[in-house]
């Protein structure tokens, strides 16, 4: 189970967040929710059916080759998950952050992208 972690957990702004992240993938256009959407049910079936034969394909298609953190297809896809527990089960335990690194282009121009590559990591 991964871990989303949000500094406020009152109810209204883990509604907020909820609308934040629905808003985020609704204003994405068409083609590019259709495709994701599409995605993630392959993947999901492909992993079903093969249970797991292909776990490293998996993982990195869902994850960021650098960081190990979920890409957008991966949090979409656990985000899903979690929100279809939550209404199955009532489940209220979710969070989600988002991180903005500001000036990151900076460290890069500043000392290169192996050193960017550090400190992201």
């Amino acid at each position: 189970m991964g871990a989303y972690i949000m500094a406020d957990t009152s109810e209204d702004k883990f509604q907020q967040g909820l609308k934040q992240i629905f808003k985020a993938v609704t204003s994405l256009p068409e083609a590019e929710r259709k495709a994701i959407l599409e995605a993630t049910t392959q993947m999901t079936d492909a992993f079903n059916e093969t249970q797991g034969q292909n776990c490293i394909l998996y993982k990195q298609a869902m994850t960021d080759a650098l960081t190990g953190a979920p890409n957008r297809l991966g949090l979409l896809f656990d985000l899903h998950g979690r929100l279809n527990n939550m209404h199955r089960y009532g489940d209220k335990d979710l969070a989600v952050v988002f991180l903005d690194l500001d000036w990151f282009k900076d460290i890069n121009d500043a000392f290169g992208h192996k050193v960017g590559d550090e400190a992201l990591r």
